[in-house]
């Protein structure tokens, strides 16, 4: 150790300059190659976006009867749709109406082809929950028109009211997700938040407003959208965050633990890590 530092010293601080300068180049090259790899694994070839949609019971409404208000709370949802975007195929996945609303407000009950006898049909919450986790992938990217809505609004504040605590709850969550409302691509072409029919007329998907507010058809034209900007190359940013673990019971991403909870999940789909890393892209 003394002999390296007075081997240094003797070179003088040009040497050492000349040392911390490569030392630089070489690790901002290394960082250069790891975003490029990095990309290169999330690109959209590679990862399977599912278009989601929430109907809900609605807003609470001023200078409203009570019978019209939203109950047993507002936005609790009565409807969902997921449909899939996979190497630019759309592929419908599946819908439910949901059990549980005890009122619409007015203009839910106006617009929203859901009614109280599909609802007495339906599955609860928790089921609808269990079916939908079992059939995204670890490896899915969750999109919505307004992300925040449904997945925090609908289906996150619900579980929470409702005192859900479920691994498949916290599964769907945990993954990433993107918002085609506010997304970069939308805000550069939009002056102001698109309306799910401006995005649809954006991207040249046709959009019957009075075939709209019903889940399943709403999650098929959000999935176009995402089909035609995949095809285009432009919108869909590519995403590298997710939601923070909210469940102390359940590990979440950057979870040390949560390795092994996504390990185990493929194990009870058949599959692994391993497997799934070996699997060709596009």
């Amino acid at each position: 150790m003394v002999f390296c530092f007075a081997v240094l010293r003797g070179t003088g601080p040009s040497f050492l300059y000349g040392v911390l300068f490569v030392h630089r180049v070489f690790y901002f090259l290394f960082y250069v190659y790891k975003m490029v790899i990095s990309k290169a694994d999330v690109s959209p070839s590679s990862l399977r976006y599912v278009c989601l949609d929430f109907e809900t019971n609605g807003f609470p409404m001023k200078d409203c009867k009570p019978d019209c208000q939203p109950m047993p709370w507002s936005s609790y949802p009565i409807q969902v749709s997921l449909t899939a975007v996979e190497n630019g195929e759309v592929v419908h996945l599946y819908d439910s109406c949901i059990q549980g609303a005890e009122s619409f407000n007015a203009w839910v009950s106006r617009n929203v082809p859901v009614t109280f006898a599909d609802l007495a049909q339906a599955p609860p919450l928790p089921k609808v929950i269990q079916e939908v986790a079992r059939l995204l992938r670890p490896t899915d990217w969750l999109v919505a028109h307004n992300a925040h809505f449904d997945l925090e609004t609908c289906l996150a504040r619900t579980g929470q009211k409702a005192k859900i605590y479920s691994e498949d709850l916290h599964f769907i969550l945990s993954l990433p997700r993107f918002c085609t409302m506010s997304c970069s691509y939308m805000r550069s072409v939009s002056p102001r938040r698109p309306s799910l029919a401006l995005l649809c007329k954006h991207f040249g998907v046709d959009f019957d407003e009075a075939a709209a507010h019903d889940a399943t058809y709403d999650s098929l034209k959000l999935a176009c959208c995402v089909a035609e900007a995949g095809r285009r190359g432009v919108m869909l940013d590519v995403p590298f965050s997710v939601r923070p673990d909210f469940s102390p019971l359940i590990p979440g991403p950057g979870h040390p633990d949560y390795t092994d909870y996504i390990a185990e999940r493929l194990q009870r789909q058949g599959t692994s890590i391993a497997e799934l890393l070996g699997r060709p892209l596009g």
